[in-house]
């Protein structure tokens, strides 16, 4: 019922707030010094700067997440930096054994990375290869987390149907009125593609070159997250709608 903090000396170790923990627990946070800690070699774009620290037990939910904090050197911190590295905390996935990371941010002054814990794991500073962040992160500084599927080219988020928004953590239901059921499109001859109420898509003669199914669904979708380069110049006035098959020309 209160906020308790186990902290050590150099600051590490977890904040939990009031009402975090769902029953009554003994927990403790031990640190280690792990040189050259091995990753997965999937994760090569990683790799630890900072202690390991492990809060038992290990992967207890929380009800409300706890704040992480790792000590780190500065001096490391620099040299990381210093070839365009990205510093970030992380925490390992104990079914799968990978590391993932999540939004955090760095005290210089007090050398210290911290972010929020939704359950117990084992945690570290990593220091991140600028040329893609880790799944599902992405952004300029990995600030970002995906809800979709991650272009492994572009960093993009690819949204699933029914998920929009740059970060696809919008989730809207289908408008019958404005969606149209799967319609069969000959090649090569010209169709509509339309709703009763006129969303829709016209397909001209010539237009296709093999047969296809034409999938017309809209969403009412309140205040569409766009990217934030856009944000301040673009903004949704209408519904959504998503046309298939995806990449037809």
């Amino acid at each position: 019922d209160e906020q308790t903090m186990l902290t050590a000396a150099s600051g590490t170790g977890v904040t939990f707030p009031a009402g975090s923990v769902m029953r009554t627990l003994v927990v403790s946070v031990a640190s280690y010094t792990v040189t050259d800690l091995k990753i997965h070699p999937t994760q090569w774009k990683l790799r630890s700067v900072s202690e390991v620290v492990e809060p038992t037990p290990p992967g207890e939910p929380l009800a409300l997440p706890a704040e992480v904090t790792v000590a780190v050197s500065m001096t490391a911190v620099a040299a990381e930096q210093a070839q365009q590295r990205t510093i970030q905390l992380a925490f390992l996935n104990v079914s799968s054994g990978m590391w993932q990371t999540v939004p955090s941010s760095l005290d210089s002054s007090t050398g210290h990375v911290r972010g929020l814990a939704d359950f117990l794991s084992p945690w570290t500073v990593m220091s991140i290869d600028p040329r893609r962040c880790l799944p599902p992160q992405f952004g300029a500084q990995c600030q970002r987390t995906c809800q979709g599927s991650l272009d492994a080219t572009s960093s993009v988020c690819i949204c699933p149907s029914g998920r929009f928004g740059f970060e696809c953590a919008q989730q809207a239901t289908r408008n019958p009125v404005h969606s149209v059921n799967p319609t069969p499109v000959a090649a090569g001859a010209a169709a509509e593609v339309k709703s009763s109420t006129g969303a829709g898509v016209s397909i001209p003669e010539g237009a296709t070159t093999s047969d296809i199914t034409v999938e017309v669904t809209g969403y009412d979708v309140e205040d569409l997250s766009v990217d934030p380069s856009q944000s301040a110049i673009l903004k949704s006035v209408s519904i959504v709608l998503e046309m298939k098959p995806d990449g037809v020309r």
